[in-house]
């Protein structure tokens, strides 16, 4: 009875939300969706930051005897209309020398932003980060009224032209490919997998176990969900798509955060995914979603997207390269850029540019990066490259504690079941493990293999964050026992307070000897 009462209180708060509704104008039609900021919220933010959303205005009641006195509402030049704000001082902290005063933007106990006391040349009191994303004012001195604006910014490389262009992005850009009769595809300009914004950000994608009717429940479970496209964990940027069928196997693959809302607008989308195409899935009749507006379905909207971006990239910079030869090597020096990510294109004639990898540089790199490309320019004398770099707020897989800690690992892989337990020292370079599982190996030719590991026993272990800011490596050097799998990466995708259970996904491999090759994937918990 309790879970029932639990599961009823969620659907009705859910239920209950204000809507932040994206309406699509396309060439084929229009069609809204209702966008899952809740469950979602960096990928909503990202979305609405690229769609180029306009400023949102707040402002006080006319006598406001100064910015901290009344709550600031919003006003007709908002998109969408949003939950009270206020302003609060914040006095600098006499023990810290670098500690300036600053006004706070609060939503109820929310800091969603500070601005400087000191106002500029134009009376603004601007964003302490300097990334101009907020920006308060008085606007009138009789009586006295003040003024909070939240500008959208958000910058995107474009991959055709190799620059830095500020949003909107999702403008009059083309619907790159179809997979007829479930999705469509576009936020790119060109059919480029490995096309990126310049950044990427974490999945938002983890199955709340026992709750299937969540928010992370099995979305794809039914048609009409936009989602992020990504060509691996954690490497969300601006592709998206639109499916129009169900695929359950998309489930926990992708981010799903949105839902095309019944009416006219799904048959559009039906439309667009049943298009002919080439043998790429190219339309053969081009496509274009034309712009993305926003709105409210009902009720004041407790959504933000300026707070979601500051755990977004920040802003994108060009990032110095060099070549030098060394000992016969050609090598590609890059900028040293602690805590950052760092995009790089290459091409052979400086017109078609091809989009490179993204690469990271974590938080304790004290040596700039340099990789040997001996081997790219021996094919290709002619070679040039383009780099880009952005800022991450933080770097999540540096915030693994091992010390005195214990962790469950829970298999959910094809053909793999089961859970490891590990319990690690109070230095964390030791573990204690528990290990059952049961694998299952499909030899072509040969009967079904099926490997059960059950026992305890112990290992050395060494964690590495350098994988990238939202992927860790963890190798346990087994001393006794049966466990055979012993390399895991860690995979911190980002968790809103409806999931306090789920912490990480993994995946692990064999990476010593063995009569199979084992690798499974699935959750870990920590437990204390």
């Amino acid at each position: 009875m309790i879970f029932k009462t639990l599961v009823l209180f969620l659907i009705s708060s859910l239920a209950a939300r204000a809507q932040l509704i994206a309406d699509f104008v396309t060439t084929e039609g229009n069609f809204s969706v209702d966008l899952h900021y809740v469950s979602a919220p960096q990928a909503c933010a990202n979305f609405v930051l690229l769609s180029g959303k306009g400023d949102d205005v707040w402002e006080t009641p006319a006598g406001a005897p100064s910015f901290t006195s009344s709550n600031y509402i919003t006003v007709a030049e908002s998109e969408t209309a949003r939950q009270v704000l206020n302003v609060r001082f914040v006095a600098a902290d006499p023990a810290d020398p670098s500690s300036k005063a600053r006004y706070d933007i609060v939503q109820s106990t929310t800091v969603l932003g500070s601005v400087s006391t000191t106002p500029n040349s134009f009376g603004v009191l601007s964003d302490i980060t300097g990334e101009n994303r907020f920006e308060l004012k008085q606007i009138d001195s009789n009586p006295n009224k003040f003024q909070i604006r939240f500008k959208y910014r958000r910058q995107w490389v474009d991959s055709r032209f190799q620059t830095i262009r500020e949003a909107p992005m999702y403008q009059s850009i083309p619907i790159t490919r179809v997979e007829r009769g479930k999705r469509f595809f576009s936020g790119s300009f060109t059919n480029n997998d490995f096309d990126n914004p310049g950044y990427f950000f974490q999945d938002e994608s983890i199955l709340v176990p026992g709750n299937p009717n969540g928010p992370y429940g099995l979305p794809f479970n039914s048609a009409w969900v936009l989602a992020m496209d990504t060509t691996q964990k954690n490497r969300n940027g601006s592709r998206f798509f639109i499916t129009s069928a169900s695929d359950p196997a998309l489930n926990g693959r992708y981010t799903s955060f949105g839902t095309v809302i019944q009416g006219a607008g799904r048959q559009v989308v039906t439309n667009i995914a049943n298009r002919e195409t080439n043998a790429a899935g190219v339309p053969n009749t081009p496509m274009s979603i034309l712009s993305i507006s926003f709105r409210r379905g009902f009720g004041a909207l407790s959504f933000f997207e300026s707070y979601h971006q500051g755990f977004l990239p920040g802003l994108i910079r060009p990032l110095p390269l060099t070549m030098e030869r060394r000992d016969g090597q050609l090598s590609l020096l890059t900028a040293l850029k602690p805590q950052s990510q760092t995009s790089i294109s290459t091409s052979l004639d400086l017109k078609t540019f091809e989009s490179g990898g993204l690469l990271s540089q974590p938080p304790s790199i004290t040596v700039a990066p340099v990789s040997d490309i001996s081997a790219i320019t021996a094919i290709a004398p002619r070679y040039f490259l383009k780099g880009f770099t952005t800022a991450l707020p933080n770097w999540p897989s540096a915030e693994l504690n091992l010390k005195g800690t214990r962790y469950l690992f829970r298999l959910n892989s094809d053909g793999a079941l089961g859970s490891l337990s590990l319990t690690f020292g109070t230095e964390g370079n030791a573990v204690a493990y528990e290990v059952d599982t049961t694998a299952q190996w499909n030899i072509p030719g040969e009967d079904p293999v099926t490997v059960v590991t059950r026992g305890s026993g112990t290992a050395g272990v060494s964690y590495t964050y350098a994988e990238g800011p939202y992927r860790g490596k963890m190798v346990l050097n087994i001393l006794s026992g049966p466990l055979q799998v012993n390399e895991f990466t860690l995979h911190f995708e980002s968790l809103p307070i409806t999931a306090p259970l789920v912490l990480r996904s993994f995946s692990a491999i064999q990476s010593g000897g063995g009569p199979f090759a084992f690798g499974y994937s699935g959750h870990y918990y920590r437990q204390n």
